[in-house]
């Protein structure tokens, strides 16, 4: 019974679903992310997280912007608006994790066969904390 008990455990401990994370830096659509959680090896010792590339789809930040613009020859106007903004280091980011492979030739549409599910390598940008 133990023994089914840790395989099990350690099966689980390698499933990823999603994350909190501090990105590092920004290479084009990929972010470099430091999981700001920890994991549990099977002994349950806690250990720091490798940071992981991440893919940054596109409009995933957004900044306000004040703009003015003019209404008539003599009257202007203000507005706040929203626009996009570009995910930069620092920013700490909500990451899910594919259960599939999502590497390049998966992104660009190809149909591959899956080689790995719930690996925190398939993780994307969901939003921008």
């Amino acid at each position: 019974m133990i023994f089914n008990d840790t395989y099990i455990n350690s099966k689980i401990i390698n499933i990823h679903t999603a994350f909190i994370g501090k990105v590092l830096s920004v290479n084009g659509s990929i972010a470099r992310v430091q999981p700001l959680t920890y994991s549990e090896n099977t002994s349950g010792d806690l250990k720091e997280q490798t940071p992981v590339a991440v893919y940054i789809p596109q409009n995933v930040k957004f900044k306000r912007e004040t703009i003015t613009y003019m209404k008539s020859q003599y009257d202007a106007a203000t507005e706040t608006v929203i626009v996009p903004d570009t995910v930069a280091c620092g920013d700490i980011v909500y990451c899910g994790v594919s259960e599939r492979d999502i590497t390049a030739e998966n992104l660009s549409g190809k149909i591959a066969k899956p080689t790995r599910h719930h690996d925190i390598n398939d993780s994307v940008i969901l939003a921008v904390i």
